[in-house]
């Protein structure tokens, strides 16, 4: 039988939920709304911008809260995205966050920090910094206290240099196959991650030099300059989620990182961090062919433009671009967006006009040949223009076709 149920402002995502022994419920996230509970309640006030943490209190019967507290955003407190939280005796909160290589910290692996909050919910009683690993993401999922006041920590690690004492399982799998090469136009794949240290998560080819290869992992980017044979770390991330070079300048290269952008001018070689979209966790980089410095970030929180070279963004769309699951800049000049629909913009993305309505769009493909061919898949069936999007026709497919890729010469992920 449900006991109660209210809503809590707006667009606050919840990330952890605690209940004391009286029933009082603790529930802990981050938001950027500005449609917040009752701001008179009383509570600890970290300064904030943009998207921020916050931790609520709601007594038994649910019917208000005890105390509502915002712990920062990710650029001005450690405190950020609190995901992991415990009660103890007393009605102490004692929480567990992390920071994806956050403004303090550019181009450094995340962060775990673990603090206590007194029962009034205005206090910090403690705050600390955990590192097991600094080489790989380690990402803390639960917080636990005993009666005795120690600390148990439970989560996920893609490192093979986690510290284990006294472990039931002393390694993890690493057989693991996360990048392939074709080098028959895709007829045929094979592995080609048996030389990098750590899962794949993207690639980038030179346009001119098949053996010039930039590799994003799970911990951080490579460098090859013999096809893959032999790689050298050149950057510590937490995870690339995506890397994009330039075809203007094949030495100017972008790599996406949690809510962080770097940037590279030197093919790769060394990094420079540039901003973070403040909480917004960007899946793919999409470059304008002609000028390196026009950028597009998207992600489920939409589109973002930066025309300065990722120094700043600006959001596209006012909304309606919402998660968008691939982005092409046509060198011809249109801009092409897939999400409920596919989409495209004729003045660099001030105005969208829809071109093929009413589909679950998963990905595209532009011909290298003719930028005015253009492939749209939903996972089941395949659509193509011939003309940049005025007409379109469906093209039979055997079988599942699957979301296309961005694709690179004679190597694709």
């Amino acid at each position: 039988m449900q006991a109660y149920g209210s809503y809590l402002g707006r667009l606050l995502n919840a990330l952890a939920i605690a209940v004391d022994s009286s029933g009082n419920s603790y529930i802990a996230g981050f938001t950027a709304s500005d449609h917040l509970p009752d701001p008179l309640v009383g509570g600890l006030r970290l300064p904030n911008a943009g998207a921020f943490s916050y931790v609520i209190k709601m007594n038994a019967s649910g019917s208000a809260l005890d105390y509502y507290a915002t712990l920062g955003d990710e650029t001005s407190s450690p405190l950020s995205a609190p995901f992991a939280i415990s009660v103890a005796p007393g009605g102490s909160l004692t929480f567990a966050s992390l920071v994806h290589s956050a403004a303090a910290l550019p181009g450094s692996v995340p962060v775990a920090y673990v603090a206590a909050l007194d029962a009034s919910g205005s206090t910090l009683l403690s705050s600390r910094q955990v590192v097991l690993d600094s080489k790989d993401a380690t990402t803390f999922s639960a917080v636990r206290l005993d009666p005795a006041g120690n600390l148990y920590l439970g989560g996920r690690t893609r490192s093979s240099t986690f510290p284990v004492v006294a472990a039931l399982q002393n390694t993890t799998a690493t057989s693991l196959t996360s990048l392939f090469q074709s080098t028959d136009g895709g007829t045929s794949w094979i592995p080609f991650d048996q030389n990098i240290a750590g899962v794949g998560t993207a690639i980038a080819v030179h346009p001119t030099n098949a053996n010039d290869l930039v590799a994003g992992t799970v911990n951080r980017i490579l460098r090859s300059a013999d096809g893959g044979s032999s790689w050298t770390a050149t950057y510590t991330v937490s995870r690339v989620s995506d890397l994009a070079r330039s075809p203007a300048n094949p030495n100017d290269l972008f790599a996406s990182e949690w809510s962080s952008i770097h940037r590279s001018v030197d093919g790769g070689t060394t990094w420079q961090y540039l901003k973070n979209l403040g909480g917004v966790s960007v899946t793919r980089l999409a470059l304008d062919p002609a000028n390196s410095n026009t950028l597009y970030a998207y992600s489920i929180g939409g589109l973002f433009k930066s025309s300065d070279g990722g120094v700043s963004f600006t959001r596209l769309g006012q909304g309606t671009l919402s998660a968008p699951t691939s982005v092409i800049v046509s060198p011809a000049g249109p801009i092409y967006i897939c999400t409920d629909s596919v989409q495209n913009s004729l003045d660099g993305g001030g105005t969208w006009t829809v071109v093929l309505p009413n589909l679950n769009c998963l990905g595209m493909v532009l011909a290298p040949s003719n930028p005015s061919v253009l492939y749209v898949s939903t996972g089941t069936q395949l659509y193509k223009t011939s003309n940049g999007g005025a007409n379109w026709t469906f093209v039979p497919a055997s079988g599942i076709v699957t979301a296309v890729p961005r694709l690179t010469p004679r190597r694709c992920i």
